[in-house]
């Protein structure tokens, strides 16, 4: 076969994925409801310090049009995506809509930056760099605001959760650093594909960002967006992963053929969602660090702000959920090493842990989602109560 060939036929089987995809990886998660009879609803949820975020819920199904007695399940996503990522599978098998068909009120957040949540009461994203001045911890302040939300509209007296990757990374150091909020607050934390620390990480890309932090810099689109729409990343995305999936895949370390790749296509679509690139350089320091702590301003910043040289260490010890850890076999980024040191700081209060054949993105758009059955189980044994 010859070259020309070879790279005509890699082309159109790119434009072929992609269209496939585009129909429904176009879409918002307002659009998907509507095309396949959800119901839709949006709320403004403003913080602690001030941010503006976009909290969305499906509240009935084509089935089920009462939303009245249902538990809430919380899905916290990842950055640089966004709520849509829980839809992108369909109707049947996507997180958000699978567990919605099953009784559940679902719960979509977006965290602060993210395309749907770009509101402030006083600073302009487009204009004030003071709008990205976030980290994981700072974002702990949009959880607390969501929750509160929920379970006063609700009245149920606590939730559970369906938080993948980044989103788990920070509701875990948020249950550790707000014990006492989360502690009645929460029935079971599920995290799926979450890294707590990268300290042993295999992976070339969270190594060489978490000991070269400037480099993300380099993709900055304006302020402090690390991965926003019209970036390099975007672009990747865009033209490159959603069309290319298998390609995208295997240069990012998963197996293409565990995944579904129209859904992994559609998650591309939605391209450069925006994330700060503090938050981002937070989330890879313990490659650096070795350490699960604050943000890490080097020895003189510490001493500044922390008073001692180290920042100081996320307390994950004091964590006072239920917490069941969902991971991927083929993950490149989670170490087992650095999960069982926090399995072991959890310890009774890790109620789960279990490994699927599945990539990391197969938590979004597995072909058969393995981990659904035992995610059930873990829901209904810590389903919280109706407080009326």
């Amino acid at each position: 076969m010859s070259l020309g060939y070879t790279i005509t036929l890699v082309l159109l089987c790119g434009i072929l994925s992609c269209s496939l995809a585009q129909p429904d990886g176009a879409l918002t998660v307002a659009q998907r409801c509507e095309r396949y009879g959800f119901g839709y609803e949006e709320y403004q949820i403003t913080t602690e310090d001030g941010y503006i975020n976009t909290l969305m819920r499906i509240p009935s199904t084509p089935g089920s049009q009462q939303a009245a007695g249902k538990p809430p399940l919380y899905f916290i996503h990842a950055t640089p995506f966004s709520s849509e990522d829980f839809t992108a599978r369909g109707p049947e098998d996507s997180p958000a809509f699978h567990f919605a068909n099953l009784g559940y009120d679902v719960w979509l957040n977006n965290w602060r930056g993210s395309i749907h949540s770009r509101g402030h009461v006083q600073y302009d994203p487009q204009t004030d760099h003071e709008y990205w001045n976030y980290d994981l911890v700072d974002m702990r302040y949009d959880l607390l605001a969501d929750i509160m939300f929920i379970l006063n509209t609700t009245e149920y007296d606590r939730l559970s959760t369906y938080a993948f990757s980044m989103g788990g990374t920070t509701l875990a150091y948020a249950m550790a650093i707000e014990a006492e909020f989360f502690a009645s607050r929460i029935g079971v934390a599920a995290l799926m594909a979450t890294p707590i620390s990268y300290a042993h990480t295999n992976n070339f890309n969270y190594a060489i960002a978490g000991n070269y932090p400037w480099i993300l810099t380099l993709f900055g689109g304006n302020s402090g967006i690390y991965h926003g729409p019209g970036g390099l990343l975007d672009f990747v995305q865009r033209n490159i992963c959603a069309p290319f999936p298998t390609l995208c895949m295997i240069l990012g370390g998963q197996d293409p053929n565990s995944d579904d790749l129209e859904g992994f296509s559609n998650l591309m679509m939605q391209g450069g969602r925006g994330e700060s690139t503090r938050m981002t350089t937070h989330f890879v320091q313990s490659a650096r660090t070795g350490r699960v702590s604050y943000f890490d301003y080097g020895a003189q910043g510490n001493l500044e702000v922390y008073g001692t040289e180290e920042a100081p260490l996320i307390p994950l010890q004091n964590t006072d959920n239920p917490v069941a850890l969902l991971y991927s076999e083929e993950d490149p980024g989670s170490n087992p090493i650095d999960i069982e040191q926090y399995i072991d700081l959890l310890g009774d209060n890790c109620v789960f842990y279990q490994y699927y054949d599945v990539t990391h993105t197969g938590f979004l758009v597995s072909e058969n989602f393995p981990f659904y059955p035992d995610l059930e189980e873990l829901y209904e044994t810590f389903r919280g109560e109706i407080t009326v």
